[in-house]
């Protein structure tokens, strides 16, 4: 394995990791999407817009169990991947748009937001927040899940694909549990849910990495209804 090999953008990574995504095993998504699902809960009949949704892993499914969904990815590709996977009568529907600029959606118009493994990969998270806290009703929900920071800082870790036969990496940027929350008081949000799975595996150059946090998944309410979320226990 080239662990020498260049960075790729994160637009150009997923463009070349998108034919091959479904088809690859990711531990991290084996990890955190027991526990989004359950903090997610009950979705029928609701709104719910999926940030950076790739080739619609959330999106299918939250659609399948009878939410009107919206799924927003950068890569064309992805989203493209995501649109051949819809069931006829399916309620969803894919926007390629950059998730960290002002989306082109009416303000309080979803009732739950979810973002998973998409957070890692931009520079500046202010404007997803300010995009999820604007999206939301009053008393809305939104679930974060994400590669954690702490991983990515002592590992050094880039996201590794592998593409037409060849290793690939796109680039992760750790942001700290200070900067997620100032962004989350500041936008009119509340953390009621916090969650940091650890890995069970071992990983290239680092041995055993059980002890380690895997990944950082997070329950937001924006302040003005609703009772507390489900819990993942």
């Amino acid at each position: 394995m080239n662990f020498r090999r260049p960075t790729l953008s994160v637009q150009e990574g997923y463009s070349m990791w998108a034919k091959h995504y479904d088809k690859q095993a990711n531990p991290l998504i084996a990890l955190e999407e027991p526990i989004t699902l359950s903090l997610i809960g009950d979705v029928h009949g609701k709104r719910v817009l999926d940030l950076g949704c790739g080739t619609g892993r959330y999106s299918l499914k939250l659609a399948g169990l009878g939410a009107q969904v919206v799924g927003v990815d950068l890569s064309t590709e992805m989203i493209n991947e995501a649109r051949s996977k819809v069931p006829p009568g399916t309620d969803v529907q894919f926007v390629v748009a950059d998730i960290s600029t002002e989306l082109d959606l009416p303000s309080s118009s979803f009732d739950i937001v979810v973002c998973a493994l998409a957070m890692c990969h931009l520079p500046d998270i202010t404007g997803l927040f300010s995009n999820i806290s604007r999206v939301l009703v009053s008393g809305g929900l939104a679930v974060i899940a994400d590669q954690n920071p702490y991983f990515i800082q002592i590992a050094k870790v880039r996201t590794l694909f592998k593409a037409d036969g060849r290793y690939q990496y796109t680039e992760n940027y750790p942001h700290l549990s200070s900067e997620i929350y100032r962004l989350v008081v500041s936008n009119g949000l509340e953390i009621e849910h916090i969650e940091e799975p650890t890995w069970n595996m071992s990983y290239p150059d680092l041995g055993d990495i059980r002890p380690i946090p895997a990944a950082l998944i997070l329950g937001l309410r924006k302040k003005g209804g609703a009772g507390p979320i489900r819990s993942a226990d």
